[in-house]
């Protein structure tokens, strides 16, 4: 045989880079549909220019405020006397509050903006857009009856009115400064600067009046809290004198803060000796429970070590090794059901229940142990709780003391601390001064800010003519996955192998070789195949791979087999999906014996080999399944297995198992001579097979090349030709 790299072999039709047949492929949709463009583009500006041009203008009017830092400062209380810092996040917060719902009803209320129709939607007269929205919810409102509304308010329309103050004032911190430029959009341009004027002064106003009522608040407060604070000292010192007396101890050691009671030494190192007890106590106690858990695990329970050194259970498992080698001797020389196999059997029985109960007795014996040392822990630990009890009882009245102590000093430091705020509040109520000012009035606009009419029908033109262009395009959206055989090299460096149509029923497509054998599907089959044998000879190994599950690689893999086997080639089709294998269904034959039997050791080599009924094929099953797949297929299983089936077989065909979910299949794929990949057209995500390849590869696999699987001829006809019926009119008499 002669195997030569697949990738070698020159491809048999004439690649055009994919970057310039879709741009032609897009330009001759858009030739293809150009009145669709034309009479998008023409409706969309005509109906873009009819509304810009119906637009009502508006004036635009905007107010420097400046938020300043005081340089001179009296008093040193920031919690009342608030200094603006001049940073970012200050400028932001006072933004904020230039926006906040309040001030701006405060501005409505002030200009008396509820009487305005621009800004009371209950008194304007209805626009073209008003009339068009009311003509639209009566005929939802025909076909689903709208829920029952309340009407409206004059607390409801105050409301409108402030939401709609909110949405046309703008508060923009100017950047890399202190100043706020305050603009406004309207539809008359006095009224304009009058709100933005107003606005600021509000703010300002607002300010001052907010400052001088958080200091009156503040010392109001401290007032309170000094004295409730004075109460608070004088009760603290009496109860610290009662309790002096009371415990007799000296004014001195309450001074220097002296006043631990002594208490007993003797008591403190037994509570240090009984905590070291505890400790050592609770340390053997883990070490039996870690026993006993590992108790409740037959396979760890083997491997304790008094489990390990009984001499009796290490006797036991002597014999019990010897007797396993003549239970296999005599199953050998006589076979399983062989009188003296039974017996040997029987007596090995026997003797792993005298293990068995051998190890229970240890077990219950470390049990038991167990339940000793928890007993030792619940001792030692009351007696450090004893011990602890009344060590504590002895130091109770120094604590006691050194507590109201503490208190005392404290409630008097906080007294002071009150004071001395007082004092600055009281002094700094009469210099409390704004941090704002407005360095630049707004003037009332001369020329509407909106709308700009040329830029916005030139920007509509330019719209439209995208809008029109993408109407043309939207048909000829492509998937993610390959669409056309010649973009198979380009994209995936890898020779196209052919095309597979799609069938109505994929189960029986395979069936179409034997009983119809001029069908479009037995057809693409024989193409692959001819692909495969381009430099003379077939390769004595295939694997058929895909990257997903449902791709069709079992259909290819089957197709490609009694394919084979119909020209005369001696082919054996192996499934060697063995999480999810399905060739016995399909072939008709049986589950078992297969592959992971021969593979375990369980069936040789002549029992795995079944034949198809009605063609004569040869195939390999799956058999039992294992919970380990990946251990059956390497190299070192695989290729003496491979090596037999060689000299027997003219080709090998592995149906693999997909690349993504499990990774059985790159084993393989360094195995065999040459890999199929097998992928979805129009779906599979192209980044995916490229990635898979890309891995194959990289494992030194041998890339035969790429089958389009679950082709739709009409479509893939009318996309790359543009003729949807050029192809089918060619395969739909032989389907």
């Amino acid at each position: 045989m002669n195997f030569q790299d697949a990738s070698a072999i020159p491809p048999t039709i004439e690649i055009r880079p994919a970057s310039a047949l879709n741009a032609s492929a897009l330009l001759q949709r858009l030739a293809r549909r150009w009145p669709l463009v034309l009479l998008v583009t023409l409706a969309s500006f005509v109906l873009a220019a009819s509304v810009i041009l119906t637009l009502t203008p508006r004036y635009y009017a905007e107010a420097l405020l400046m938020l300043e830092e005081r340089q001179a400062r009296v008093v040193s209380f920031e919690q009342v006397l608030s200094q603006m810092p001049a940073n970012s996040e200050a400028v932001q917060s006072e933004a904020h509050v230039l926006r906040s719902r309040n001030l701006m009803q405060e501005t409505a209320e002030k200009l008396d903006l509820f009487s305005v129709p621009e800004f009371n939607r209950t008194l304007a007269e209805p626009t073209w857009l008003d009339i068009a929205r009311a003509w639209t919810r009566d005929i939802v409102a025909k076909v689903v009856p709208p829920p029952p509304s309340l009407p409206l308010t004059e607390e409801d329309i105050r409301a409108g009115v402030v939401s709609s103050l909110q949405e046309r004032l703008s508060v923009e911190p100017v950047p890399r400064t202190r100043a706020v430029r305050i603009s406004v959009l309207s539809e008359d341009p006095l009224l304009a600067a009058r709100i933005v004027n107003t606005h600021a002064r509000l703010y300002i106003e607002s300010q001052l009046e907010a400052k001088l009522t958080a200091s009156h608040n503040a010392r109001a407060f401290l007032e309170a809290q000094a004295a409730e604070l004075r109460e608070k000292v004088r009760q603290n010192e009496e109860a610290l004198d009662t309790y002096r007396s009371r415990q007799g101890l000296l004014q001195d050691a309450v001074a220097t803060g002296n006043t631990d009671t002594g208490g007993s030494p003797l008591a403190r190192r037994m509570l240090a000796d009984a905590s070291t007890q505890l400790a050592e106590a609770r340390r053997r106690r883990e070490e039996a429970d870690a026993r006993v858990d590992r108790l409740r695990d037959p396979q760890r329970r083997s491997s304790l070590p008094e489990v390990v050194n009984n001499v009796t259970v290490g006797r036991l498992h002597e014999q019990e090794a010897m007797l396993r080698q003549e239970v296999m001797r005599a199953s050998r020389n006589y076979g399983p059901q062989h009188p003296q196999v039974l017996q040997l059997n029987s007596a090995l029985s026997d003797l792993q229940g005298k293990i068995s109960r051998e190890t229970g007795n240890i077990a219950e014996s470390l049990r038991a142990e167990a339940l000793v040392r928890r007993q030792n822990e619940e001792a030692a630990k009351t007696q450090f709780e004893r011990l602890r009890s009344e060590v504590e009882r002895t130091n109770a009245a120094g604590v006691r003391m050194a507590a109201l102590a503490r208190e005392s000093e404290a409630g008097r430091a906080l007294l002071q601390t009150i004071l001395n705020r007082l004092q600055e509040v009281r002094a700094g109520e009469a210099l409390q001064q704004p941090d704002a000012k407005i360095i630049s009035q707004a003037a009332t606009p001369t020329r509407p800010a909106f709308p700009k009419t040329s830029l916005f029908l030139l920007a509509s033109a330019i719209g439209s003519v995208g809008l029109g262009l993408t109407a043309g395009l939207i048909p000829g959206r492509r998937s993610k996955g390959l669409s056309r055989i010649a973009d198979v090299l380009p994209l995936l460096e890898a020779r196209p192998l052919g095309l597979v149509p799609a069938v109505r029923r994929p189960t029986r497509a395979s069936r179409d070789l034997i009983e119809n054998p001029e069908s479009a599907f037995a057809e693409s089959i024989r193409s692959i195949l001819t692909n495969l044998v381009l430099d003379g000879d077939l390769p004595t190994s295939v694997l058929v791979a895909s990257a997903l599950p449902g791709e069709g690689k079992t259909s290819v893999s089957v197709s490609l087999a009694r394919l084979a086997a119909q020209m005369g080639y001696r082919a054996l089709l192996v499934d060697s999906d063995l999480r999810r294998p399905s060739l016995h269904e399909v072939l008709q034959g049986q589950e078992g014996p297969g592959l992971c039997d021969y593979l375990e050791g369980r069936a040789d080599l002549a029992s795995i080999i079944q034949r198809e009924p009605s063609s004569g094929l040869a195939f390999v099953s799956c058999g039992n399944r294992t919970d380990d797949p990946a251990r059956l297929l390497k190299p070192a299983k695989i290729m003496p297995l491979l090596m037999e089936w060689q000299q027997s077989f003219d080709l090998v065909i592995f149906d693999s198992s997909p690349l993504v979910p499990v990774s059985d299949a790159r084993l393989l794929a360094h195995a065999c001579n040459q890999v199929v990949f097998v992928t979805q057209w129009n779906r599979t995500d192209l980044s995916l097979v490229q990635a898979e390849l890309a891995g194959l590869r990289n494992l030194g696999a041998r890339i035969a090349g790429v089958v389009l699987t679950k082709v739709d001829v009409r479509r893939y006809s009318r996309d790359t030709f543009g003729h949807s019926k050029l192809l089918d009119s060619y395969y739909g008499r032989r389907r």
